[in-house]
């Protein structure tokens, strides 16, 4: 955690900081408006592809399904409290490149497309990602 803290930016790290948690019994949401909250996210960064990459993963487990829509997209991905939607989809994509999951990162890259981030800022964030990646 050091090195976190040490990389972060003061004013970041301050904005973080600031009020506590961002998840706790000052701000309880129930489970359906996670869900709603998530779906809709999903919605935006997939768009019309949505409803077929929801049944793909249903056909494994709807389970993940859920898991996916309500934990992943509604109560993380969709906290736009330190940092909007396109950042999330910037900071997805630059994780995504050193995993080497080809089917992911092209997702989430017209994802960030999807809400708004130019297509020349993912190019080059990508090949930042790839650069520190070979390192």
């Amino acid at each position: 955690m050091g090195a976190v803290n040490f990389a972060l930016d003061p004013e970041l790290s301050a904005a973080v900081n600031e009020h506590g948690p961002l998840r706790g019994p000052h701000n309880v949401v129930t489970p359906e408006e996670y869900q709603e909250r998530g779906r809709a996210l999903f919605q935006a960064v997939y768009q019309h592809h949505t409803e077929p990459i929801l049944t793909k993963i249903g056909n494994s487990s709807q389970d993940l399904v859920q898991s996916i829509l309500r934990d992943t997209y509604g109560k993380i991905l969709s906290d736009t409290s330190l940092i909007s939607i396109p950042e999330t989809e910037l900071c997805l994509v630059a994780t995504l490149v050193p995993l080497n999951v080809p089917p992911q990162l092209k997702s989430h890259v017209y994802g960030a497309r999807n809400v708004g981030v130019p297509m020349e800022q993912v190019q080059q964030l990508v090949t930042v990602a790839e650069s520190i990646t070979q390192w």
